[in-house]
């Protein structure tokens, strides 16, 4: 089980990684060949041009930024470490900066404030935010961050919005939402063509793409309303981040915003970059986390800035557990799941959107968290009984973890 470390622990981090500020990268290992595309362990590389760089040059090259956009894949710890250490170093440079979170809708800033401000416990600021509900990924992943902001009173940001008005945009479009139920989220600017052909890629192994009955080909397919709905979802989505990122960057023109999010908002400048670019904010770095050694991919020249190279993970089951991949809201009876992941372990169980949780494991469930603290014991190559109620009966599932590879 993962342990949270403490307040002390934490402060002895923050003054390490604000101390790479300092410290001389250069190294004697052997230098990348001119060849090599991919990043080193613990080392930057610009993938336009194939320059290898230490920790200061890199910060070099950040400091006229107003935003800098640090991508994600949500459940991979090594990448919110590498988050909380530019976050850190970023702080200890500019003083002054905000940490704004894709986890968070814009509904729940007051929260946010008063947890930097140190008025909730940590189970309180969980519940409040509807953390398991809303995002439903580990808090301990996010926790050092969190606890960074806290510790040195750092904003906050909540830069998203809720799930069900990215819903209704993708279905009817930004401008069938009324005024007042946009999240004073701006139209967004048109995406670009390779941005469509990258989410078409995801779209087409979907089982989306396979509801329209009444197209058959890909290029019908690409047309019609499903796909255009999940277009206008996403660039809808992007857009709403790089409002509360522009905003924050007006009213206070001194600040740097560090944006965590998703790798997807983040690459190819495609997502959050080019709508911050539509009003008028070009300032802004793009950084990703990248596989190193035998597991790299090639970056493409313009998928960021710079990527960071990481070691795979050889940790095994400890930090690679599966996700049970529901998203659940409470009510007095139990929890309601107002989403299932596809290809989760739910959605193979047979758990659908609406079904009333009672039980797992004989245990009663009335809280996200309850949920997730079994989710997060259940050993690989075991079976999670869970009890649910669907249309008035009750009905057993049985969720299966995979075992270890």
């Amino acid at each position: 089980m993962s342990v949270i470390p403490t307040a002390k622990i934490w402060r002895a981090l923050i003054i390490a990684a604000a101390g790479l500020l300092l410290a001389d990268f250069s190294v004697a290992e052997e230098q990348v060949a001119e060849e090599q595309n991919c990043p080193q362990p613990g080392r930057w590389l610009v993938p336009a041009t194939n320059e290898s760089l230490d920790f200061t040059q890199l910060m070099l090259r950040l400091k006229d930024k107003k935003v800098v956009l640090l991508g994600e894949v949500h459940d991979q710890p090594e990448h919110h470490i590498w988050q909380f250490q530019m976050v850190s170093a970023l702080s200890a440079s500019n003083g002054d900066i905000a940490i704004a979170l894709e986890a968070f809708p814009r509904r729940v800033q007051p929260i946010l404030d008063r947890w930097v401000a140190g008025e909730l416990t940590r189970q309180q600021f969980l519940e409040q935010t509807d953390w398991f509900a809303v995002w439903g990924f580990a808090p301990e992943l996010y926790m050092p961050l969190f606890e960074f902001a806290r510790l040195n009173n750092v904003r906050m940001l909540a830069m998203n919005v809720d799930r069900s008005l990215v819903r209704k945009v993708g279905k009817s479009g930004w401008e069938s939402v009324p005024i007042g139920e946009r999240e004073n989220v701006s139209e967004p600017a048109a995406p670009s063509s390779a941005y469509v052909d990258y989410l078409w890629d995801i779209f087409r192994n979907h089982p989306a793409a396979d509801s329209d009955s009444n197209t058959t080909s890909d290029a019908l397919k690409r047309e019609g309303p499903e796909f255009q709905g999940f277009v206008r979802s996403q660039t809808f989505w992007d857009r709403a981040m790089a409002d509360a990122i522009a905003n924050e960057v007006r009213e206070h023109p001194d600040r740097v915003v560090v944006a965590v999010l998703g790798s997807g908002h983040v690459q190819e400048g495609w997502g959050v970059a080019h709508q911050l670019s539509s009003q008028g904010i070009n300032d802004v770095g793009s950084l990703l986390p990248w596989a190193a050694g035998d597991e790299c991919e090639e970056p493409s020249a313009t998928v960021a800035d710079a990527v960071f190279g990481i070691k795979p993970n050889r940790d095994g089951d400890e930090q690679s557990r599966p996700r049970l991949g529901v998203r659940v809201s409470e009510n007095e009876r139990g929890l309601v799941v107002s989403e299932v992941e596809t290809d989760s372990i739910a959605s193979a169980a047979g758990i659908r959107a609406q079904d009333l949780l009672l039980e797992a494991a004989g245990i009663k469930l009335k809280t996200g968290s309850d949920l997730a603290a079994l989710v997060h014991r259940q050993p690989r190559g075991t079976w999670l009984p869970v009890l649910i109620e669907r249309d008035g009966k009750e009905l057993q599932f049985i969720a299966r973890f995979p075992p270890a590879s």
